[in-house]
């Protein structure tokens, strides 16, 4: 009997991604996969039909090339060949993804999984039955294409996603019975090629969850090139000839017959579960059948996972990546999470579609006032124009209410896919970490510091600010000068921040941005915390800004916040010092900062009055959520140090 730590079963996206990680992280791993490593995604979704789709797009440039002064005379597609390139993008990813199991010291087994108990799977392979003994199950199983009553795939006439992308010539005529992203990608690319297409969708809009604005340019471009929609619409019924078929399809208002040389059927997919014992070993399951997980991928079974499309929608490959890594390290004893509030996802028709995070029906739905913002990229330096030269498509993104980050991203344009990747950076998702007030020594945050770096590093904890009130203790950064501190019995800390010496205690607000700099401009970085004290400091009146040669935050000749910072492998710690109601006399311990005592101040000094530290706080957390364009969930310490909950 064969024995392993962790059993994957199904190597798509998130089924080898989680055995890879699995395996970095020192566990026996072992991967079955029954047909094809790289999954759907890999041989019959993703992969291929983008390959596809590029090349008919670039055969509709080369035969509209004239009218931009270039000649092709006899253009025209061999489809044998384009099949030929196709399999070899395949094959080559493929190798790939063995090479990377293999040099992670995954165990692959090409055969068919079925899990026996809690801890049994019975692998059937061309060599044989065996069972495996393993501590823990990831089910990664992925979806096949769904049927309707009365319209069953027979890969000839009736056919799936996958057929479509075997086609060696494009059909005179083709149905698309559901115009979901899968049906409208298709549809998309067959009329470049030269078909004749017609849609027909169940729902009131084409590509339904999408934004409708981009959906009606979608359509308009769809019916301006000769494709047919109808919308509200079912196929009652088919009749199937020699090479071709009649659909009768109810459209509310009748019933119509549409002649087609094929139907390609795309309303969904199902989770491929049958083998699987479900109900046996007590794993639940939606109405639908999609299996049921927490954020760390676990099912109510211990010890048994589910990630990747058999969890069920949205049914993306970069999702399933993501989940494959949290399964992982969560059946290792990490601690780790998903979290999908803005997940990227592009639809490949035209113009394309990328979009993250809520559409604005949801965010109304889900309660919140949503504020939009409309951008026509004709606006844009370098916008991108359509086969008739004119411009169009545009960006919507969405702020559900004035004290967040934008929650929705929302864009459609031709073949410029990059663009998009600055709105859908704005809506990362972090937590703030509050300590409490005048109750926390400086060692014991100093340390928990250090943790949530070390976390950050290897992308097992999200960006975090801890926001603190330090017992009396003076902190000694790199640069400092004898001359500038005078021990007089509070503690001190030699710390690993730039800069000189500095005062902590109670009535200073203290910040500890545990940040990963992806741009890796520490300049921008700190001029963002500036910009954040800054906004904070003027809400309540005071005239603060930046001084010329100095870091921190100003009041004219007065300091009243202090910036400090370290970098470990492009992760941020320590932070800054915002001076609410101290008492400034113990800052005639040190020159903070090489400067004169009297040169600090507080906000209580500059407004005459005392302020609440919690209202303090609740604006430095909308600023800097504002500034950082990061949408902060509280935490709390666990009881057991260093623990986060």
């Amino acid at each position: 009997m064969k024995e392993a730590d962790l059993t994957v079963i199904g190597g798509g996206p998130g089924g080898y991604v989680c055995a890879i990680r699995a395996a970095q992280l020192g566990l026996r791993t072992l991967l079955v996969e029954e047909k094809w490593l790289g999954g759907e995604c890999l041989w019959a979704g993703c992969i291929p039909s983008k390959s596809l789709i590029t090349v008919a797009k670039l055969y509709e440039k080369v035969k509209e090339a004239e009218k931009f002064g270039l000649l092709i005379d006899g253009a025209r597609i061999d489809y044998a060949a384009l099949q030929k390139w196709k399999s070899q993008v395949i094959s080559k990813l493929v190798s790939g993804i063995e090479a990377l199991c293999k040099g992670n010291g995954v165990e692959l087994v090409m055969g068919e999984a079925e899990v026996g108990g809690r801890e049994k799977v019975v692998v059937r392979s061309k060599e044989g039955v065996e069972e495996v003994k393993t501590k823990r199950i990831v089910i990664a199983t992925g979806t096949r294409p769904a049927e309707l009553p009365g319209i069953a795939f027979d890969g000839r006439v009736v056919i799936s996603s996958k057929e479509a992308l075997e086609l060696t010539s494009p059909p005179n005529e083709l149905l698309v019975v559901g115009g979901g992203v899968v049906g409208m990608e298709f549809a998309c690319m067959y009329q470049k090629l030269g078909s004749r297409i017609t849609v027909v969708e169940l729902t009131e809009q084409l590509l339904p969850g999408a934004d409708p604005d981009l959906v009606r340019l979608v359509q308009k471009n769809f019916e301006r090139r000769g494709g047919k929609v109808y919308l509200k619409s079912r196929v009652a019924a088919i009749e199937k000839m020699q090479a071709s078929l009649v659909a009768k399809v109810d459209t509310g208002a009748g019933v119509i017959s549409l002649e087609a040389e094929k139907l390609l059927l795309s309303v969904g997919r199902k989770p491929r579960t049958e083998k699987l014992n479900l109900s046996t070993i007590g794993v639940e399951t939606d109405q639908r059948g999609f299996i049921k997980t927490d954020e760390r991928m676990m099912t109510n079974v211990v010890g048994i996972y589910a990630v990747g499309d058999v969890r069920g929608p949205p049914l993306l490959a970069h999702k399933a990546f993501k989940e494959g890594v949290v399964a992982a390290e969560s059946a290792a004893g990490l601690p780790t999470a998903a979290e999908w509030t803005t997940i990227p996802d592009a639809i490949f028709t035209d113009p394309e579609i990328a979009t993250a995070g809520l559409t604005e029906v949801r965010a109304v739905a889900a309660g919140y006032t949503v504020k939009k913002n409309r951008f026509p990229f004709a606006h844009q330096r370098g916008g991108s124009r359509d086969r008739d030269g004119r411009y169009r498509g545009g960006c919507r993104p969405y702020d559900p209410s004035a004290s967040h980050a934008p929650r929705g991203f929302h864009g459609g344009r031709g073949s410029r896919r990059g663009k998009t990747n600055p709105s859908v950076e704005t809506m990362k998702s972090g937590r703030v970490l509050d300590l409490g007030r005048g109750r926390r020594e400086y060692g014991e945050v100093w340390e928990l510091q250090k943790e949530l770096v070390a976390a950050r590093v290897n992308d097992s904890s999200p960006d975090t600010l801890i926001l603190v009130e330090h017992e009396h203790v003076v902190t000694l950064g790199r640069r400092t000068s004898v001359e500038n501190f005078r021990p007089q019995g509070v503690p001190v800390f030699n710390v690993e921040r730039g800069g000189d010496a500095t005062y902590h205690g109670p009535g200073q607000l203290v910040g500890y941005p545990i940040l990963k700099l992806e741009d890796h401009d520490v300049h921008r970085y700190l001029r963002m915390l500036e910009e954040v004290l800054i906004r904070v400091t003027r809400s309540y009146g005071i005239e603060s800004e930046r001084k010329t040669g100095q870091t921190g935050v100003w009041a004219g000749e007065k300091k009243v916040a202090s910036i400090g910072v370290a970098i470990s492998n492009w992760v941020t710690y320590h932070g800054f010092a915002l001076n609410v109601n101290p008492d400034l006399t113990y800052f005639r311990l040190i020159r903070p900062c090489g400067l004169d005592p009297s040169v600090i101040t507080s906000m209580i000094e500059l407004t005459g009055r005392p302020l609440p530290m919690e209202e303090v706080k609740a604006r430095v957390i909308r600023e800097f959520s504002r500034v950082f364009g990061m949408e902060l969930a509280p935490a709390a310490l666990e009881a057991e140090p260093g623990k986060i909950k």
